[in-house]
């Protein structure tokens, strides 16, 4: 969204606080952003009155929305806040320990009654290791294999063949537990760690099936692995800008342990849009 305040122009998504906005400066018969995971990005306006749209970092479009438009669901999702007790803390430490000191790829136990996307989004704020979500529970090695086209790929690198995956635990979750043989239609998901200019973070998740599945039974119980990350680079958000949350390896790789998840350990299993 880029909205004018007192200040002047400044861009933002959906679930992020205009306080975390990245401003737009003028730049030459342009503008470019500070702040934002789009940090330096130059945007564009299209000539008309009112303003009809323009274009960012040289590809990705945008125009003025119909006033009254409603947004679709599903997006600017962010984690349920939780703190940790001293005990759970220890056990996830455990956990961590037995990982990185006992590689084989077994099953990690977790044990207890806590939902275990708390121990996964508690990883991830570790930058351990790289999450991959699948519905097999069988994978003892992950090929560089690319199985689909991503057509709307315009950054000449999500059609590699390469093992995918990412640092956002909780994005990887989504890939596990949702029972994508049953859908038809588009499937949208992601997650951007959007910085503001004061150095605060928010990470905001979006995840939206076929109008037709939602509500409905889209579930079922999967893998989440956990990957080494020195096989993996991150690839960028578009040609030449910042780091996505999505990260590739061009080699093979095995995975350090892997855990069981249900569809209730999903957080945001009744936000789908």
């Amino acid at each position: 969204f880029v909205f004018a305040d007192e200040d002047g122009l400044a861009l933002t998504l959906a679930g992020v606080p205009r306080e975390l906005a990245a401003r737009a400066v003028p730049d030459g018969a342009g503008f470019r952003l500070e702040g934002g995971q789009l940090e330096g990005a130059p945007l564009a306006f299209f000539d008309g009155d009112p303003c009809p749209g323009g274009v960012l970092a040289g590809m990705l479009t945008f125009e003025r929305a119909p006033e009254g438009i409603e947004l679709p669901g599903g997006r600017g999702l962010v984690v349920p806040p939780f703190e940790l007790e001293l005990d759970e803390l220890a056990a996830y430490e455990h956990l961590l320990h037995e990982l990185q000191e006992s590689p084989d790829g077994d099953w990690l136990e977790l044990g207890g009654e806590l939902p275990r996307w708390r121990f996964v989004e508690w990883l991830t704020r570790q930058d351990a290791v790289i999450f991959h979500g699948s519905p097999k529970d069988d994978i003892d090695v992950f090929r560089p294999v690319r199985t689909s086209v991503e057509l709307m790929d315009h950054r000449g690198i999500g059609n590699l063949a390469a093992v995918y995956g990412t640092p956002f635990g909780l994005w990887a979750l989504w890939f596990a537990v949702l029972d994508r043989s049953q859908l038809r239609g588009s499937i949208r998901n992601g997650v951007m760690r959007w910085t503001g200019r004061d150095g605060r973070s928010l990470d905001l998740y979006h995840f939206s099936v076929d109008h037709s599945h939602v509500g409905g039974d889209i579930w079922r119980s999967g893998t989440l692995y956990l990957l080494p990350r020195e096989p993996f680079r991150p690839s960028p958000f578009f040609p030449g800008g910042p780091d996505s949350s999505e990260w590739a390896s061009p080699e093979e790789v095995q995975p350090l342990k892997r855990l069981a998840v249900d569809p209730e350990d999903f957080p945001f299993r009744g936000q789908v849009g």
